[in-house]
């Protein structure tokens, strides 16, 4: 169901998200990310928190 959503958001928004961060998205749903980096075109960041596609575990 999530993959879909993201496909929708997408079309939506005529954008396409970075595969890394569909990932992410698709691993986590948002909500609390412990120890969760990230990598795009040489750039590196990490994520904590972030807001999903349906309902996140909030702490």
């Amino acid at each position: 169901m999530l993959p879909k959503k993201i496909e929708l958001f997408e079309r939506a928004l005529s954008i396409t998200l970075p595969a890394p961060y569909a990932d992410f998205l698709k691993k986590y749903n948002g909500g609390y990310t412990p120890k969760t980096s990230f990598d795009i075109n040489g750039e590196s960041s990490d994520i904590r928190y972030f807001y999903g596609f349906e309902e996140q575990k909030i702490l």
